[in-house]
């Protein structure tokens, strides 16, 4: 394929193979990278880990906000390969291993990433394949800036949350979403007579009205949210805070009762499927600070002057006596391991 394509580019026109050469470097710039062709040139763990391994894996992919943009493609290709792997079969990975978990597809921002049509013409089909997409967006004019607004997204969508709003657009298909009902209303008349005798008359009608009015979803609650699910009625539930539940607090916490325990990405030390090493429910730590931790004493520092920096013992001269209290735990393990690796 290399051969053909190199024989067709030579046989091009000057003006047609100088096109095709920019739009190569342009699709190829992000590789010259450095940081991106060492995070690519090699992998730990492959797809079918993430729903073949023993216990269920995690894999989160963060890119730093001030290269979001720049790393979108990157992104866009590792879902896009990572959803054609999973959907080649519907009980096996690509190795053939039989799939022995479900898969949480969970996209933060996902408009920022750009277009995705491999996804949206996915989204249909990846139940069946053992894979659940949950989308995140700001509004419904993201996803219509980069989808067009005949989508088909919401319309594969079993659940839907929204919170309060004040966009207009957004609120339009929230009220739309709830739905109408029907109320009866009383109209009343009062004929006027020539002695001023009449009798008022009352009728009954049946009329349509939104469930949710636009008042309702711009003044909601900061605590409430809207849920529309499938084959039931809209639902108004109560938000789940993450750092006010005890079962997601113990989980955020710090296992370490506030010392910040050591955590190492590279080859060496990477977090490989399997049981988790330690009792901490599923996340695994690199190394665990010395037992008891209480008993590690920090030496006291030298002054130099009465405003100059701390000078501790054995410290690095960088280090400042309050950055030493929490860089101690480290060192202590630095000292206690054999090879001076973490």
């Amino acid at each position: 394929e290399v051969k053909l394509g190199a024989t067709a580019l030579a046989g091009m026109d000057e003006r047609v193979k100088s096109n095709v050469l920019a739009t190569c470097r342009a699709s190829l710039s992000l590789w010259a990278d450095p940081l991106v062709e060492y995070a690519t040139s090699w992998s730990d763990f492959s797809i079918g880990d993430l729903v073949c391994a023993e216990a269920p894996v995690t894999f989160y992919l963060i890119t730093p906000q001030a290269h979001a943009d720049r790393l979108a493609f990157l992104v866009r290709v590792f879902i896009r390969q990572s959803v054609n792997s999973l959907m080649e079969h519907e009980h096996y990975d690509s190795r053939r291993r039989r799939k022995r978990h479900r898969l949480l597809l969970l996209l933060d921002e996902f408009p920022k990433l750009g277009s995705l049509p491999f996804l949206e013409n996915a989204m249909g089909e990846m139940a069946g394949y053992g894979i659940t997409a949950h989308l995140v967006c700001q509004s419904f004019n993201d996803v219509f800036s980069k989808y067009g607004d005949k989508t088909p997204l919401f319309d594969n969508m079993h659940i839907t949350a929204t919170f309060a709003t004040s966009e207009p657009t957004s609120i339009e298909k929230v009220t739309r979403r709830a739905g109408k009902a029907l109320e009866m209303r009383e109209s009343y008349s009062d004929p006027r007579s020539l002695f001023g005798r009449a009798h008022r008359s009352t009728s009954q009608s049946e009329q349509q009205r939104y469930i949710l009015s636009e008042e309702d979803v711009r003044g909601l609650d900061d605590r409430k949210q809207f849920l529309f699910v499938n084959n039931t009625k809209p639902i108004l539930a109560d938000k789940i805070r993450y750092y006010e539940e005890p079962f997601f607090k113990a989980r955020t916490g710090d296992y370490f009762h506030g010392v910040p325990a050591a955590y190492e990405q590279r080859p060496g030390a990477a977090d490989l499927p399997g049981p988790a090493s330690i009792d901490w429910r599923g996340v695994r730590a690199v190394c665990a600070p010395p037992e008891p931790f209480a008993g590690v004493r920090v030496p006291k520092p030298r002054y130099s002057g009465a405003d100059g920096p701390a000078e501790v013992p054995g410290a690095p001269e960088a280090v400042l006596a309050a950055d030493y209290l929490t860089m101690a735990p480290v060192a202590a393990l630095r000292a206690d391991d054999d090879d001076g690796s973490l």
